[in-house]
């Protein structure tokens, strides 16, 4: 009796390659090393490469690879500034794909001129994108304005004139200086910077006295140095004395002028000027005076109807990358009050770490970083006031690998 041997059948299952855990943007100091990883599954033999900027790349004297336990991982030991300044490293794998970038910052809404009345709160912000982490600096006059050792980095105040307060957030800082004073004005500069780079913006702070005519102002210097000082107010920049309309004094380190039932022609900026042997020193205040109106109504008795929304500008269709910036910007004119909301797919875009919407002076900007595929789709621009309201679309496409957005 002869016995037919056994067949043994077994079954392969071939599991594609999958990255499931991939870092994302990194910050390295020149000079440094820097290590990349990705957690892959898949079943043996994965083939892995290693790209930078879309070239491949190998082991050797500057970079090492390996791939052990499921993770593959890339070592740069001595990280130069091109590696680190917009380097888009990627990792191909059996139709895999995942990168890492470094972006510098960048500003979406820069720093404004602000005209502040003295004795008034006054408030600076500018929004930011790129990578994470990133330092903030404050400066006024080239200055840095640093914190005082009681308050967190969070939460930071010193003291100028008045009372300032930094506030930083993830991709914004608030600079708020609150009962402004004279010596308060000048230039302001917040600069960001990261890894891969480092951009600032600045703008001018003009702190005015504010006054309706028949007012009183006082305006004060403190002076300091050695003696004889010689106090000397100038105002647009020609010299001004004691009479009816003016009063002035220097008592105690304190120059002081006072400007009696202050007309409109008072209006201008005056100067402080202290000088001594040893040279001369000023400081300065802007001073409007407006005229004020008594028992004075006006009626209209066909007001002028408002005009609805329209747009200048509209939204156009963008095509980019995964990983991108997208910008969309329209320009509305109309009756204020205006209001803008952005809609995508007939679902209204909120903001969020990476989706940030403005408008300001008619223009409505819609910013998001770190675009994925989940992005694309039609997105409409809506204005409305109370004369009506007006709509513009346009389509945002999403393919293939981080680079820059180009219009359609």
């Amino acid at each position: 009796m002869f016995h037919l041997p056994k067949q043994v059948i077994s079954h392969l299952f071939v599991e594609p390659a999958k990255i499931v855990e991939k870092t994302t943007s990194i910050s390295v100091t020149a000079g440094d090393p820097a290590t990349l990883e990705c957690t892959i599954e898949g079943s043996p033999e994965l083939q892995i490469k290693w790209f930078k900027d879309r070239r491949e790349i190998t082991s050797g004297r500057k970079y090492k690879m390996s791939f052990k336990e499921n993770v593959a991982t890339l070592k740069i030991f001595s990280a130069e500034k091109v590696d680190i300044t917009n380097a888009d490293f990627s990792l191909l794998l059996t139709g895999s794909l995942a990168s890492y970038r470094i972006v510098p910052p960048t500003f979406t809404k820069p720093l404004r001129k602000v005209d502040g009345v003295v004795g008034s709160a006054v408030s600076m912000e500018c929004r930011v994108s790129g990578s994470q982490p990133m330092t903030v600096s404050w400066f006024k006059d080239e200055q840095e304005i640093s914190a005082d050792a009681k308050y967190q980095p969070e939460d930071n105040e010193v003291i100028t004139g008045g009372a300032c307060f930094i506030r930083k957030e993830s991709l914004s800082s608030f600079l708020e200086l609150h009962s402004v004073k004279p010596l308060d004005s000048g230039k302001y500069t917040c600069q960001v910077s990261n890894d891969a780079g480092k951009v600032s913006c600045t703008a001018k702070l003009d702190a005015s006295k504010l006054l309706m005519t028949g007012s009183s102002v006082h305006l004060e210097c403190k002076v300091t140095g050695t003696p004889e000082i010689q106090i000397k107010w100038l105002k647009n920049e020609s010299e001004i004395s004691a009479g009816d309309t003016y009063q002035m004094s220097f008592t105690e380190d304190v120059a002081s002028l006072h400007i009696f039932n202050a007309s409109v022609e008072e209006s201008g900026d005056y100067i402080c000027e202290a000088c001594n042997d040893a040279g001369t020193d000023r400081c300065n205040s802007l001073v409007i005076v407006k005229e004020l109106l008594n028992n004075v109504t006006f009626v209209s008795a066909f007001p002028a109807p408002p005009d609805p929304p329209s747009f200048i500008e509209k939204i156009e269709n963008v095509s980019c990358l995964v990983g991108s910036v997208i910008t969309l910007q329209s320009i509305v004119k109309g009756s204020l009050p205006i209001t803008v909301s952005w809609i995508k797919d007939d679902n209204e875009v909120m903001e969020s770490d990476n989706t940030q919407m403005t408008f300001e002076d008619g223009v409505a900007t819609l910013y998001m970083t770190d675009v994925e595929t989940l992005h694309a789709g039609k997105y409409t621009c809506q204005a409305k006031n109370d004369a009506g309201a007006q709509k513009c679309s346009a389509s945002v496409l999403v393919k293939g690998q981080s680079a820059q957005c180009t219009m359609r």
